[in-house]
């Protein structure tokens, strides 16, 4: 039941996500991005108190490190193609792969 909680939350904030970045409304951007970091922080408390309660935590991924490293080759593919150029951009990019690189050296030696 908990997986499932986990799943209709990150589907929902996920594609919140999505409309916040392409929609031309303020409003509807600003509400939009109050939801999905909203819903994903009170997901986290709800299933982290569930887990101290005793209800089975969600099954752990143990190939997450695989699928982060196959998605930082897949966006340093399309590095030049997506910044053209752009030395804001390509900073910007290159923070967004930083937090694989970061994350992946974390999962990777400390354990």
């Amino acid at each position: 039941m908990i997986e499932q909680v986990i799943d209709v939350v990150f589907d929902n904030a996920d594609k919140a996500h999505v409309q916040h970045l392409a929609t031309t409304s303020f409003a509807k951007h600003d509400a939009l991005s109050e939801f999905y970091t909203g819903v994903r922080e009170a997901l986290d408390t709800l299933v982290e108190s569930a887990i101290g309660l005793d209800i089975p935590a969600p099954d752990e991924d143990n190939d997450l490190v695989t699928e982060l490293e196959a998605g930082m080759i897949e966006l340093s593919q399309m590095r030049e193609g997506f910044c053209q150029e752009n030395p804001t951009l390509l900073n910007q990019f290159d923070e967004l792969t930083a937090c694989y690189t970061k994350v992946l050296f974390k999962l990777k030696r400390l354990k």
